[in-house]
């Protein structure tokens, strides 16, 4: 017995035990650093496969994103609610990436992030993610990989035929957000093109239309505090002459999704009422052979858009001028493209032109790459672009940048405000580690215009007699659909508490991108009539005199959203249907489903004043009840 003891005691503090248990500590400290150490009891977490560039930006979101309590948990837990692991598969170096994302984050917001080395094609790889448990699925791939969308999308697919077993028995589908660098790749996906995805609840996304619509639709990015102005800083009513301009220097990707995306938005009543179009100017050295580009992916756009093509050299320059031919004033955006070098004093001087028209509302965005370059030129403009004190006029400037510690931001937060500012409307944008609305998208508003298409189909089936009886009385038909306005407004709380979220995850992702469109154009249209947006925010019963001013605009502002549904269209592919194949879905209804779902032909595509009563009352419904996007979440 006493032998035992002391041959115990000798294990114990010999150096043998020791060694053994500091050996084994350190083998699974270095697995651990190298990640490749298996956790097989996370549950409840977050999942990020890839590590580019703006991981840490995701992860800072997930951090301060608002936790969904689950209904199992107990009452302590739900009092004390922990924060969830992160787990991230990247096939990069393990430490190199935990000292990038360690510069990047807080202590707290790094903490419980779990690093898993491998690859993600890999299935074995993949299924140590704990797929089936988690609450929300980043496919962001690789900084280094050559092909990331065709690896994430395959990726996707992976993820997608591991819950096949189990997405019956799941009471919602888990959401994978998978990110695209073509605006090309992304656009395929945004029209419907899921395939074997159906298991899973797909979302693609861009960085850079991610960035630019938050400028444009958003105006306001609250993790770094800059105000963005919007396109239309000056309301543009139906008798205004004034228009929007948006000059685009650069035509990268953040240049051309720029262009398209204010092409999405950017649509006002005196259009309809005095054929005033917005403009886009793009400025490129290269600006032939990128216009080739993205004339050839756009074919369907570029057949219905006026556009012209300016070749800026030291002598006159010379201009290529198109029309469409189906209609002049078809759509309400014209396009112009300028080849140049933006340091050369012609090009200067087309911009000095640019700017000193009374009538437009100019907005410069400076999308080089490179960020110095970028810098160089944003901060060397013509001076009228910056002198805003004399002129009385705001000209903002948007430079892309990559970090935010940028020398613009420090301009925006440490120069006191007595000082004179030249560069006080010039602000960063595009930076690489600041990406916004990715984790927390809120589709409240998508979903009530869901709601408002659905009521709106609803009346039209039950009153489709009394359309065609009273189709040239539209004061009758547009009072008509205002008496149904309580209708309107208690279901519309009824269906978000009950129904839509639910049919919001078995909509189509073709669907999912109109009804955001929509409810992102809602603000302009208020402030195209003159009613700030922010006043529905305040009460129902505070902004009840605006029902008179929407009533009295309706058909401009029916007109304005028929523009911007055509515009929509065009960019995601569709194309307008030739006078035959239109008289074929006048004699039978049925053809234009055909059409629309087979070729991508959408008789609908066409002035507002062509269109079918049926047609027409879709967007009277939505202008007329638009405000309740707006309105807070318990009104």
């Amino acid at each position: 017995m006493h032998f035992m003891a002391a041959f115990t005691g000798y294990i114990l503090l010999s150096g043998l035990f020791i060694t053994t248990f500091v050996s084994i500590f350190h083998q699974k400290q270095e697995l651990h650093d190298l990640g490749k150490i298996e956790y097989k009891n996370v549950n409840d977490h977050y999942v990020i496969i890839g590590g580019r560039f703006l991981v840490g930006s995701i992860i800072r979101q997930l951090r301060n994103h608002p936790l969904p309590r689950n209904k199992n948990c107990c009452l302590l837990q739900k009092i004390y609610e922990k924060k969830p692991y992160i787990m991230l598969l990247t096939s990069e170096h393990v430490p190199t990436l935990k000292e990038r994302l360690r510069a990047q984050l807080s202590k707290d917001q790094f903490s419980k992030v779990i690093f898993i080395h491998g690859g993600q094609n890999c299935k074995e790889d993949i299924k140590k993610l704990n797929l089936k448990t988690c609450r929300e699925i980043y496919v962001l791939g690789e900084n280094n990989d050559i092909d990331r969308d065709g690896k994430n999308i395959n990726t996707a697919y992976l993820i997608s035929q591991l819950f096949e077993d189990c997405v019956k028995s799941q009471p919602k589908k888990t959401v994978c957000k998978v990110m695209f660098d073509k605006h090309s790749t992304y656009e395929l996906f945004q029209r419907g093109l899921g395939g074997s995805l159906a298991n899973i609840n797909f979302e693609p996304f861009c960085f850079y239309k991610d960035w630019v619509e938050k400028i444009f639709a958003s105006n306001v990015n609250n993790s770094f505090g800059i105000k963005y102005f919007p396109l239309d800083r000056v309301p543009i009513v139906k008798d205004s002459k004034k228009f929007v301009h948006l000059i685009i220097i650069g035509m990268s990707k953040m240049g051309i999704t720029m262009a398209e995306e204010a092409a999405h938005f950017a649509h006002f009543p005196n259009f309809s009422s005095q054929q005033i179009k917005t403009r886009i100017t793009l400025i490129d050295k290269r600006a032939s052979e990128e216009l080739r580009q993205f004339r050839n992916s756009r074919t369907g756009l570029f057949r219905e858009v006026s556009y012209q093509l300016e070749i800026i050299s030291e002598n006159k320059p010379v201009k290529f001028e198109f029309t469409p031919q189906r209609n002049n004033l078809f759509t309400d955006i014209f396009f112009n493209f300028i080849q140049g070098d933006i340091l050369s004093s012609s090009v200067r001087k087309r911009i000095k032109d640019f700017v000193s028209d009374e009538n437009a509302i100019v907005t410069i965005a400076v999308c080089i790459p490179n960020p110095a370059d970028a810098l160089n030129i944003g901060l060397n403009l013509p001076s009228c672009v910056y002198d805003s004190c004399r002129s009385k006029r705001t000209v903002p400037v948007l430079v892309q940048q990559e970090t935010v510690e940028s020398v613009l931001s420090v301009n925006e937060h440490h120069i006191p405000t007595k000082c004179y500012q030249p560069y006080k409307n010039v602000f960063p944008f595009g930076m690489l580690d600041e990406v916004t609305g990715i984790v927390c998208d809120n589709d409240r508003g998508a979903q009530i215009v869901n709601y408002i298409y659905s009521f709106a189909s609803e009346w039209i089936r039950k009153n489709e007699d009394f359309l065609e009886e009273n189709k040239e009385y539209l004061d009758w038909i547009i009072n008509s659909i205002l008496s149904e306005r309580d209708k309107v407004e208690n279901g519309m709380k009824e269906y978000l508490k009950n129904k839509a979220e639910k049919d919001w995850e078995e909509m189509n992702i073709k669907n999912k991108f109109s009804n955001r469109y929509s409810a992102a154009s809602v603000e302009i249209k208020l402030r195209s009539v003159e009613i700030p947006p922010e006043f529905f925010r305040q009460s129902r019963a505070f902004c009840e005199k605006w029902h008179t001013v929407l009533r009295d605009n309706a058909n401009i502002l029916a007109s304005t959203e028929h523009n911007r549904w055509n515009m929509e269209k065009l960019l995601l592919g569709f194309v307008p249907t030739s006078d035959t194949e239109h008289m074929n879905c006048q004699r039978d209804y049925s053809c234009r489903n055909f059409y629309k779902n087979r070729y991508a032909i959408h008789d609908a595509i066409r002035p507002f004043h062509e269109l079918g009563i049926k047609d027409r009352v879709y967007d009277y419904f939505f202008v007329l009840y638009c405000y309740l996007i707006c309105l807070p979440g318990d009104e």
